[in-house]
């Protein structure tokens, strides 16, 4: 289990973080002051050589107190605090050659609420998406998460054609800043090769939190439970909007 810092040089110098078989987080300055709260991250993984087999799990969204080692991660097992987001889903991630190489997920991604070893799963689904493996390509991967009676998931990914694009670190501030998740699939569209999928926008996606019973969401958290093959995060981003 590791999680370490490599330098590198594309378009730009950028500082990723490497997830091999282990989990992440970084508690919001903002608290739990958020009513919609958008998550961003730039991702890609190594280059395999052959497809991830046994329902590989990534992992990005909120968390309650991470503790210092995150021993609670959603991870961790029954030692979980309290977890919100999306897990993925399918059982394996098929390798395309390409050019670009990269790996496709053909089954909808997960919406998960875990508590202890509790798991409620509900599902923000999407097209088939996936990750890239070429090292000059980085996609986003969004998600955002709106406060209510109940709570509601959804999700922006990038479809299977929309993974020979690299979105440069400006591009993904600009859709960060975008209005409606709805606009951010537009404005992906206009830049990839390929459309951004969206979720049913359903009662699917929908979730009972109560933050006071198992814990206050205050903390950004992704994890990745492969060693072989490591995602590589250029960049965790977050807004949050009043509603």
């Amino acid at each position: 289990m590791s999680v370490s810092i490599e330098k590198i040089t594309i378009d730009e110098e950028e500082g990723r973080f490497v997830l091999a078989k282990a989990q992440a987080a970084a508690v919001l300055d903002i608290g739990t002051s958020w009513q919609r709260l958008r998550i961003g991250a730039r991702i890609k993984c190594d280059d395999g050589g052959a497809n991830i087999t046994g329902t590989p799990r990534l992992l990005m969204g909120v968390l309650s107190n991470p503790s210092a080692d995150l021993a609670n991660g959603p991870l961790s097992g029954a030692a979980t605090s309290h977890y919100l987001g999306i897990r993925t889903a399918t059982a394996t991630w098929t390798r395309v050659a390409g050019p670009p190489t990269r790996y496709t997920l053909s089954t909808n991604l997960f919406g998960l609420k875990k508590v202890g070893a509790a798991e409620t799963t509900f599902t923000p689904t999407s097209a088939s998406t996936g990750v890239p493996s070429d090292a000059s390509i980085r996609v986003p991967w969004f998600i955002e998460i709106l406060k209510g009676t109940p709570w509601k998931v959804d999700l922006c990914v990038p479809g299977t054609a929309a993974l020979a694009t690299d979105i440069t670190l400006d591009q993904l501030r600009t859709a960060m800043e975008i209005d409606t998740l709805t606009n951010v699939r537009l404005y992906m569209a206009t830049i990839a090769s390929g459309t951004y999928g969206n979720s049913t926008g359903t009662s699917a996606s929908e979730i009972t939190v109560d933050e006071g019973a198992d814990g206050s969401l205050n903390a950004l958290c992704v994890g990745w439970d492969r060693e072989t093959v490591p995602v590589r995060f250029s960049e965790v981003l977050f807004a949050h909007f009043e509603s």
